[in-house]
């Protein structure tokens, strides 16, 4: 039974947020950080709605930094599957902005990975 928990959770790994218009956090210059954990609760509920829900959500993270997600989403049958895809990234970009600030290198076109993984009738 063990074994078997530690398969469905994820470790959940610290991720750097950025200073805000390149200032250090204070005097000191502290450093801030989300847990991966947090960082996919937040995409999870964000994503999920109507139209769409994740399935799958993967995080890069190199040198503490967050340099890619990959998610997979289960979308509704008759919906346009370029229009959730633009959604999805949109509020992908838009939680990770809020949550971890402007990051270093990060551009939502390269940056996110979505994939229409399955097909729901509503």
């Amino acid at each position: 039974m063990r074994s078997r928990v530690r398969t469905m959770t994820v470790p959940a790994r610290p991720i750097l947020v950025a200073p805000l218009r390149g200032q250090q956090h204070d005097a000191q210059q502290s450093q801030v950080w989300l847990s991966s954990r947090i960082l996919r609760a937040a995409l999870r509920q964000e994503l999920t709605n109507l139209r769409a829900m994740p399935d799958r959500l993967d995080f890069t993270i190199e040198e503490r930094q967050l340099t890619h997600v990959s998610v997979e989403i289960v979308a509704t049958y008759g919906d346009d599957l370029r229009e959730v895809g633009a959604e999805t990234r949109q509020r992908i970009d838009g939680t990770i902005t809020k949550l971890l600030g402007p990051l270093p290198g990060w551009n939502p076109t390269t940056s996110i990975r979505v994939h229409i993984c399955d097909i729901r009738t509503v």
